[in-house]
C-alpha cells in the first residue's frame, strides 16, 4: 500500500507538533497550555491610562486587573523598564509599575479559572508587607507558595498557607532583586489578590510577566 508523501508530512507534523508541546508545556497537565502576559506587547501609553481596570488577553482566557476599590491606595503607573534585576525571577523585560500606599490591593480576576499561575512581584521593599490571596470558582480560599526570586537572605516570611506574608524593612535599589518575590499557585484559580500593607507613605511595586495554564478550548454557557 502506497502512502501519499501529504500522509506522510501530516504524521511528521503531527509527532513535531507532540515532541514541541511536551516540552514547551511540561509544567502544564493534559488538555492544559502554557499563555502568558507579556508586558512588552503592551501599547497603551503611560500618560493615558484607565482609571479602574483592563482585561488582557490570556490565551483563549482573559485576565482583569483591577487596583481601584474601597479603601485601597492603588494607582497604576502603566509598563516600564525601571526594575533591571530579574535574575532568578518569572519575568523578562518591562513590567507592570503601581504605586502602593498604606492600604493597596492589586486584583487579577480570570474568566474562567487558571492552574500553575506564576509571576514575581520587584521592590517589595521600605517595611511594606506583602500578602497575596487566590480563591478558586466556589471562592474558597487555596494555597499561595512565596519564594525570594535569588534565594537571598533578608525580608521576613509569615502568615499562612492560604494567606502567605512577606515583609521587608530595608530600601532595595531597581538594580537589586533583594526584595522579589516568586508567587506561584498551583490553583485552579479564579482569582488573586495582592494586598500591600504600610503604615506612612508609599512606594513603587513591580509585577513581572504573567504565566498560566488554561485548557485548550474555553467552554461556552
Amino acid at each position: 500500500m502506497k502512502i501519499s508523501l501529504h500522509t506522510i508530512w501530516m504524521i511528521i507534523s503531527l509527532i513535531s507538533s507532540a515532541l514541541y508541546n511536551s516540552d514547551s508545556f511540561a509544567q502544564c497537565g493534559v488538555g492544559l497550555s502554557q499563555v502568558a502576559i507579556n508586558w512588552d506587547y503592551q501599547y497603551y501609553k503611560n500618560s493615558d491610562l484607565p482609571a479602574r481596570g483592563i482585561n488582557y488577553m490570556l490565551g483563549k482566557n482573559t485576565m482583569n486587573m483591577t487596583w481601584t476599590s474601597p479603601n485601597s491606595a492603588a494607582t497604576f503607573n502603566g509598563v516600564v523598564s525601571e526594575h533591571t534585576n530579574q535574575t532568578g525571577s518569572f519575568g523578562t523585560g518591562n513590567d507592570a509599575k503601581f504605586t502602593i500606599g498604606s492600604n493597596g490591593t492589586v486584583t487579577f480576576t480570570f474568566l474562567e479559572p487558571v492552574q500553575n499561575l506564576r509571576f514575581t512581584v520587584y521592590d517589595i521593599d521600605n517595611s511594606h508587607t506583602f500578602r497575596p490571596t487566590a480563591t478558586n470558582a466556589a471562592g474558597s480560599a487555596i494555597n499561595v507558595t512565596l519564594a525570594r526570586a535569588a534565594g537571598g537572605i533578608l525580608g521576613i516570611f509569615g502568615g499562612t498557607a492560604t494567606a502567605p506574608t512577606y515583609f521587608y524593612s530595608s530600601a532595595a535599589a531597581l538594580t537589586s532583586n533583594a526584595g522579589a518575590i516568586n508567587v506561584t499557585v498551583a490553583g485552579p484559580v479564579k482569582t488573586m489578590s495582592l494586598r500591600f500593607t504600610k503604615s506612612s507613605g508609599s512606594d513603587a511595586i513591580y509585577i513581572s510577566d504573567i504565566s498560566a495554564c488554561i485548557r485548550h478550548f474555553r467552554v461556552y454557557q
